[in-house]
Protein backbone atom coordinates (compact mmCIF):
# COMPACT_ATOMS: atom_id res chain seq x y z
CA UNK A 1 0.00 0.00 0.00
CA UNK A 2 1.30 3.66 -1.25
CA UNK A 3 1.54 5.95 1.51
CA UNK A 4 3.02 9.60 2.18
CA UNK A 5 6.22 9.78 4.53
CA UNK A 6 7.78 12.98 5.22
CA UNK A 7 11.27 13.28 5.61
CA UNK A 8 12.76 15.90 8.12
CA UNK A 9 14.88 18.29 7.07
CA UNK A 10 18.10 17.20 7.84
CA UNK A 11 17.44 12.94 6.31
CA UNK A 12 19.31 13.15 3.26
CA UNK A 13 21.43 10.82 1.47
CA UNK A 14 23.85 11.82 3.82
CA UNK A 15 22.58 11.20 6.90
CA UNK A 16 25.14 8.12 7.57
CA UNK A 17 27.76 10.77 7.04
CA UNK A 18 29.32 12.63 10.55
CA UNK A 19 26.81 15.26 11.54
CA UNK A 20 27.48 19.02 11.38
CA UNK A 21 29.09 20.41 14.61
CA UNK A 22 29.19 24.03 13.75
CA UNK A 23 27.75 26.63 10.96
CA UNK A 24 31.07 26.52 9.21
CA UNK A 25 30.31 22.66 8.56
CA UNK A 26 26.83 23.72 8.13
CA UNK A 27 27.21 25.68 5.25
CA UNK A 28 30.66 23.85 3.51
CA UNK A 29 27.50 21.03 2.84
CA UNK A 30 24.72 23.25 1.27
CA UNK A 31 27.77 24.61 -1.10
CA UNK A 32 28.80 21.15 -1.52
CA UNK A 33 25.00 20.38 -2.66
CA UNK A 34 24.65 17.64 0.26
CA UNK A 35 22.09 19.32 2.01
CA UNK A 36 18.58 21.50 0.19
CA UNK A 37 18.43 25.29 1.49
CA UNK A 38 15.37 23.76 3.66
CA UNK A 39 17.89 21.63 5.41
CA UNK A 40 20.06 24.55 6.11
CA UNK A 41 17.68 26.87 7.35
CA UNK A 42 16.93 23.91 9.83
CA UNK A 43 20.40 23.63 10.80
CA UNK A 44 20.93 26.91 11.55
CA UNK A 45 17.68 27.37 13.35
CA UNK A 46 19.45 24.89 15.51
CA UNK A 47 23.27 25.63 16.22
CA UNK A 48 22.90 29.33 15.60
CA UNK A 49 19.64 30.77 16.17
CA UNK A 50 20.87 33.96 17.62
CA UNK A 51 23.05 34.65 14.52
CA UNK A 52 20.62 34.43 11.58
CA UNK A 53 19.53 38.18 11.65
CA UNK A 54 23.14 39.01 11.36
CA UNK A 55 24.34 36.88 8.65
CA UNK A 56 20.89 38.56 7.03
CA UNK A 57 22.48 42.10 7.80
CA UNK A 58 25.81 41.16 6.75
CA UNK A 59 24.04 39.74 3.32
CA UNK A 60 22.07 43.34 3.25
CA UNK A 61 25.29 45.12 3.88
CA UNK A 62 27.33 43.62 1.03
CA UNK A 63 24.21 44.30 -1.56
CA UNK A 64 24.20 47.69 -0.58
CA UNK A 65 28.06 47.90 0.01
CA UNK A 66 28.64 46.91 -3.80
CA UNK A 67 25.62 48.99 -5.58
CA UNK A 68 26.80 52.28 -3.64
CA UNK A 69 30.47 51.38 -4.87
CA UNK A 70 29.54 50.98 -8.47
CA UNK A 71 27.15 53.81 -7.79
CA UNK A 72 30.15 56.12 -7.11
CA UNK A 73 31.97 54.83 -9.83
CA UNK A 74 29.26 55.87 -12.67
CA UNK A 75 28.57 59.64 -10.86
CA UNK A 76 32.88 59.57 -11.02
CA UNK A 77 32.78 59.15 -14.74
CA UNK A 78 29.53 61.35 -15.06
CA UNK A 79 30.99 64.26 -13.31
CA UNK A 80 34.74 64.59 -14.47
CA UNK A 81 33.86 62.87 -18.30
CA UNK A 82 35.06 66.35 -20.26
CA UNK A 83 38.18 66.55 -18.26
CA UNK A 84 39.17 62.90 -19.09
CA UNK A 85 41.43 61.77 -21.35
CA UNK A 86 39.97 58.74 -23.25
CA UNK A 87 42.87 56.19 -22.14
CA UNK A 88 42.17 57.42 -18.72
CA UNK A 89 38.71 56.31 -18.95
CA UNK A 90 38.90 53.15 -20.22
CA UNK A 91 41.92 52.54 -17.93
CA UNK A 92 40.17 53.67 -14.90
CA UNK A 93 37.22 50.91 -15.75
CA UNK A 94 40.33 48.23 -16.64
CA UNK A 95 41.48 48.57 -13.01
CA UNK A 96 38.05 48.59 -11.12
CA UNK A 97 37.45 45.09 -13.73
CA UNK A 98 40.57 43.50 -13.17
CA UNK A 99 40.34 44.30 -9.41
CA UNK A 100 36.99 42.81 -9.27
CA UNK A 101 37.96 39.51 -11.07
CA UNK A 102 40.85 39.39 -8.81
CA UNK A 103 38.92 40.04 -5.53
CA UNK A 104 36.41 37.45 -6.81
CA UNK A 105 39.05 34.50 -7.20
CA UNK A 106 40.92 35.38 -3.91
CA UNK A 107 37.59 35.20 -2.14
CA UNK A 108 36.38 32.46 -4.10
CA UNK A 109 33.26 32.44 -5.93
CA UNK A 110 31.61 29.81 -3.30
CA UNK A 111 31.64 32.75 -0.71
CA UNK A 112 29.18 35.96 -1.08
CA UNK A 113 32.11 38.06 -1.22
CA UNK A 114 33.51 36.83 -4.57
CA UNK A 115 30.04 36.45 -5.81
CA UNK A 116 29.43 40.06 -5.32
CA UNK A 117 33.02 41.08 -7.10
CA UNK A 118 32.17 38.47 -10.03
CA UNK A 119 28.60 40.81 -10.45
CA UNK A 120 31.11 43.96 -10.37
CA UNK A 121 33.28 42.60 -13.01
CA UNK A 122 30.48 41.93 -14.91
CA UNK A 123 29.17 45.45 -14.59
CA UNK A 124 32.47 46.98 -15.44
CA UNK A 125 32.64 45.03 -18.84
CA UNK A 126 29.02 46.53 -19.76
CA UNK A 127 30.84 50.18 -18.27
CA UNK A 128 33.83 49.87 -20.37
CA UNK A 129 32.07 48.82 -24.23
CA UNK A 130 29.29 51.85 -23.51
CA UNK A 131 32.58 53.94 -22.70
CA UNK A 132 34.55 52.92 -25.64
CA UNK A 133 31.68 53.53 -27.95
CA UNK A 134 31.49 56.81 -26.76
CA UNK A 135 34.76 57.79 -27.35
CA UNK A 136 35.73 55.85 -30.38
CA UNK A 137 31.91 56.50 -31.54
CA UNK A 138 32.13 52.95 -33.23
CA UNK A 139 28.39 53.60 -34.27
CA UNK A 140 27.22 50.22 -32.93
CA UNK A 141 23.23 50.25 -32.05
CA UNK A 142 22.28 49.90 -28.63
CA UNK A 143 21.11 46.06 -28.65
CA UNK A 144 25.07 45.29 -30.16
CA UNK A 145 25.87 46.11 -27.04
CA UNK A 146 24.15 43.93 -24.63
CA UNK A 147 24.02 41.48 -26.81
CA UNK A 148 27.50 41.54 -26.05
CA UNK A 149 27.52 41.82 -22.76
CA UNK A 150 25.30 39.22 -22.57
CA UNK A 151 27.62 36.94 -24.15
CA UNK A 152 31.08 37.83 -22.40
CA UNK A 153 29.83 37.63 -19.09
CA UNK A 154 27.64 34.50 -20.01
CA UNK A 155 30.97 31.92 -18.97
CA UNK A 156 31.58 33.92 -15.80
CA UNK A 157 27.77 33.92 -14.79
CA UNK A 158 27.71 30.00 -15.35
CA UNK A 159 30.90 29.81 -12.89
CA UNK A 160 29.77 32.10 -10.48
CA UNK A 161 26.58 29.47 -9.06
CA UNK A 162 25.25 32.62 -7.98
CA UNK A 163 21.42 33.78 -8.94
CA UNK A 164 22.50 37.55 -8.32
CA UNK A 165 24.86 37.07 -11.33
CA UNK A 166 21.88 35.42 -12.72
CA UNK A 167 19.14 38.42 -12.90
CA UNK A 168 21.72 40.54 -13.72
CA UNK A 169 22.55 38.67 -16.79
CA UNK A 170 17.99 37.83 -17.53
CA UNK A 171 18.08 41.55 -16.90
CA UNK A 172 20.77 41.92 -19.73
CA UNK A 173 19.13 39.38 -22.10
CA UNK A 174 15.72 41.23 -21.42
CA UNK A 175 16.68 44.66 -22.58
CA UNK A 176 18.70 43.01 -25.46
CA UNK A 177 15.30 41.65 -26.93
CA UNK A 178 13.69 45.17 -26.18
CA UNK A 179 16.08 47.21 -27.71
CA UNK A 180 16.22 44.93 -31.00
CA UNK A 181 12.73 45.06 -31.40
CA UNK A 182 12.67 48.83 -31.40
CA UNK A 183 15.52 49.43 -33.45
CA UNK A 184 15.30 46.96 -35.84
CA UNK A 185 11.74 46.03 -36.16
CA UNK A 186 9.53 49.26 -35.26
CA UNK A 187 6.75 49.35 -33.07
CA UNK A 188 4.20 46.93 -31.75
CA UNK A 189 3.37 44.81 -28.47
CA UNK A 190 4.57 41.12 -30.31
CA UNK A 191 8.16 41.75 -28.29
CA UNK A 192 6.59 40.95 -24.70
CA UNK A 193 5.31 37.62 -25.84
CA UNK A 194 8.86 36.74 -26.49
CA UNK A 195 9.86 38.33 -22.94
CA UNK A 196 7.46 36.39 -21.23
CA UNK A 197 8.09 33.34 -22.68
CA UNK A 198 11.65 33.90 -21.71
CA UNK A 199 11.22 34.67 -18.42
CA UNK A 200 8.73 32.46 -17.69
CA UNK A 201 11.47 29.48 -19.14
CA UNK A 202 14.39 31.09 -16.78
CA UNK A 203 11.23 30.22 -14.14
CA UNK A 204 10.97 26.66 -15.25
CA UNK A 205 14.54 25.98 -15.63
CA UNK A 206 15.66 27.47 -11.97
CA UNK A 207 12.82 25.61 -10.21
CA UNK A 208 14.20 21.94 -12.23
CA UNK A 209 17.39 22.44 -11.03
CA UNK A 210 16.98 24.04 -7.34
CA UNK A 211 16.23 20.55 -5.80
CA UNK A 212 18.61 18.48 -7.89
CA UNK A 213 22.41 17.73 -6.45
CA UNK A 214 25.09 20.48 -7.41
CA UNK A 215 22.89 22.58 -7.67
CA UNK A 216 21.93 24.08 -4.01
CA UNK A 217 22.84 27.31 -5.06
CA UNK A 218 19.78 27.91 -7.22
CA UNK A 219 17.49 26.79 -4.18
CA UNK A 220 16.34 30.87 -3.57
CA UNK A 221 12.73 31.63 -4.03
CA UNK A 222 13.22 35.39 -4.10
CA UNK A 223 14.73 34.83 -7.85
CA UNK A 224 12.01 32.55 -9.07
CA UNK A 225 8.89 34.94 -7.53
CA UNK A 226 11.04 38.04 -9.80
CA UNK A 227 11.13 36.70 -12.99
CA UNK A 228 7.51 34.57 -12.08
CA UNK A 229 5.95 37.98 -11.41
CA UNK A 230 7.51 39.63 -14.89
CA UNK A 231 6.44 36.37 -17.26
CA UNK A 232 2.51 36.53 -16.13
CA UNK A 233 2.95 40.63 -15.62
CA UNK A 234 4.18 41.13 -19.30
CA UNK A 235 1.75 38.31 -20.97
CA UNK A 236 -1.03 39.76 -19.20
CA UNK A 237 -0.57 43.00 -20.54
CA UNK A 238 -0.68 41.48 -23.78
CA UNK A 239 -3.57 39.98 -23.43
CA UNK A 240 -5.26 43.04 -21.88
CA UNK A 241 -3.66 45.33 -25.30
CA UNK A 242 -5.32 42.57 -27.56
CA UNK A 243 -8.77 42.91 -25.99
CA UNK A 244 -8.55 46.81 -26.36
CA UNK A 245 -7.74 45.81 -29.95
CA UNK A 246 -11.04 43.88 -30.23
CA UNK A 247 -13.36 46.16 -28.73
CA UNK A 248 -11.89 49.87 -29.84
CA UNK A 249 -9.77 48.68 -32.60
CA UNK A 250 -6.52 51.10 -33.04
CA UNK A 251 -3.27 51.35 -35.16
CA UNK A 252 0.13 51.41 -34.16
CA UNK A 253 2.21 54.27 -36.47
CA UNK A 254 4.73 52.93 -37.15
CA UNK A 255 3.90 48.76 -36.37
CA UNK A 256 5.75 47.05 -39.86
CA UNK A 257 3.64 44.38 -39.60
CA UNK A 258 0.07 46.65 -39.84
CA UNK A 259 -1.20 44.74 -37.19
CA UNK A 260 -1.34 41.31 -38.94
CA UNK A 261 0.37 39.61 -35.87
CA UNK A 262 -1.84 41.20 -32.71
CA UNK A 263 -4.15 38.27 -32.67
CA UNK A 264 -1.64 35.40 -32.69
CA UNK A 265 0.46 37.08 -29.89
CA UNK A 266 -3.01 37.84 -27.66
CA UNK A 267 -3.62 33.80 -28.21
CA UNK A 268 -0.09 32.99 -27.48
CA UNK A 269 -0.18 35.08 -24.52
CA UNK A 270 -3.06 33.28 -23.32
CA UNK A 271 -0.96 30.34 -23.62
CA UNK A 272 1.73 31.61 -22.19
CA UNK A 273 -0.24 32.80 -19.26
CA UNK A 274 -2.11 29.67 -18.50
CA UNK A 275 1.57 27.32 -18.63
CA UNK A 276 2.52 29.70 -15.83
CA UNK A 277 -0.87 28.61 -13.48
CA UNK A 278 0.82 24.77 -14.54
CA UNK A 279 4.54 25.63 -13.65
CA UNK A 280 3.38 28.15 -10.05
CA UNK A 281 0.07 24.96 -9.23
CA UNK A 282 1.11 21.62 -10.53
CA UNK A 283 4.70 21.21 -11.72
CA UNK A 284 6.65 23.33 -9.54
CA UNK A 285 4.01 24.56 -6.78
CA UNK A 286 4.84 27.55 -4.85
CA UNK A 287 2.88 29.75 -2.61
CA UNK A 288 3.99 32.67 -3.42
CA UNK A 289 3.75 32.20 -7.44
CA UNK A 290 0.28 31.29 -6.94
CA UNK A 291 -0.72 34.43 -5.19
CA UNK A 292 1.07 36.41 -7.97
CA UNK A 293 -0.74 34.77 -10.72
CA UNK A 294 -4.36 34.65 -9.17
CA UNK A 295 -3.37 38.40 -8.43
CA UNK A 296 -2.06 39.38 -12.16
CA UNK A 297 -5.35 37.51 -13.27
CA UNK A 298 -7.64 39.19 -10.92
CA UNK A 299 -6.79 42.59 -12.37
CA UNK A 300 -6.59 41.32 -15.56
CA UNK A 301 -10.28 39.89 -15.93
CA UNK A 302 -11.27 43.23 -13.89
CA UNK A 303 -9.24 45.28 -17.03
CA UNK A 304 -11.12 43.07 -19.39
CA UNK A 305 -14.23 43.55 -18.19
CA UNK A 306 -13.82 47.35 -17.52
CA UNK A 307 -12.69 47.53 -21.46
CA UNK A 308 -15.77 45.92 -22.80
CA UNK A 309 -18.82 47.05 -21.27
CA UNK A 310 -17.56 50.48 -18.99
CA UNK A 311 -18.62 52.66 -22.40
CA UNK A 312 -22.19 50.72 -22.06
CA UNK A 313 -22.53 51.24 -18.60
CA UNK A 314 -21.50 54.88 -17.64
CA UNK A 315 -22.95 56.41 -20.97
CA UNK A 316 -26.22 56.74 -19.27
CA UNK A 317 -26.15 60.09 -17.42
CA UNK A 318 -25.60 60.99 -13.64
CA UNK A 319 -27.68 58.30 -12.49
CA UNK A 320 -26.23 55.40 -14.94
CA UNK A 321 -22.77 56.46 -13.43
CA UNK A 322 -23.49 55.82 -10.32
CA UNK A 323 -25.08 52.32 -11.00
CA UNK A 324 -22.44 51.55 -13.38
CA UNK A 325 -19.56 52.65 -10.88
CA UNK A 326 -21.47 50.44 -8.37
CA UNK A 327 -22.05 47.57 -10.68
CA UNK A 328 -18.22 47.59 -11.69
CA UNK A 329 -16.88 47.78 -8.16
CA UNK A 330 -19.24 44.59 -7.34
CA UNK A 331 -18.08 42.76 -10.37
CA UNK A 332 -13.86 43.75 -9.61
CA UNK A 333 -14.80 42.38 -6.15
CA UNK A 334 -16.62 39.30 -6.65
CA UNK A 335 -13.53 38.44 -9.19
CA UNK A 336 -10.82 39.33 -6.57
CA UNK A 337 -13.27 36.97 -4.10
CA UNK A 338 -13.15 34.38 -6.75
CA UNK A 339 -9.63 34.91 -7.14
CA UNK A 340 -8.97 33.68 -3.40
CA UNK A 341 -11.19 31.14 -2.91
CA UNK A 342 -9.79 29.63 -6.15
CA UNK A 343 -6.24 29.89 -4.67
CA UNK A 344 -7.48 28.61 -1.09
CA UNK A 345 -8.79 25.47 -3.19
CA UNK A 346 -5.40 24.19 -3.75
CA UNK A 347 -3.30 23.01 -0.79
CA UNK A 348 0.78 24.14 -1.09
CA UNK A 349 2.71 21.31 0.53
CA UNK A 350 4.73 22.88 3.50
CA UNK A 351 6.65 19.92 4.01
CA UNK A 352 10.61 20.01 2.87
CA UNK A 353 10.59 16.76 1.05
CA UNK A 354 7.62 14.28 0.61
CA UNK A 355 8.54 10.69 -0.54
CA UNK A 356 5.92 8.12 -1.60
CA UNK A 357 6.96 4.83 -0.97
CA UNK A 358 5.56 1.00 -0.53
CA UNK A 359 4.69 0.08 2.45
Amino acid sequence: MKGIILVPFFMTDTANDPKPTNVGEIETLYRDGKIPRAALQFLLMKYAPRNLWGRWADRVSLVVGVALLLAGVIFFFAFNWKDMPGWQKLGLINLGLVTCAACAIWRGLDHPAGQSFGVGASIFVGAFMAVFGQIYQTGADAFQLFMMWSILIFPWVVLSKSLAHWTLWTLIVVIFLYAIWVQQVGDGFEINVVVALFTLTVYGLQNALRKRKGFAWADHDWFSWIWFAVAVSTSASVIGVWAFKIRYGFDIPYDPFDGAYHHPAGILSVGIFAFGYVLAFRLFPNLVAAQIWSLVLAILLSGIFLIFFAETLFDAGELGLLSGGIFSAAIIAGIFWGGIKFLNAHRFNKASVVERTND
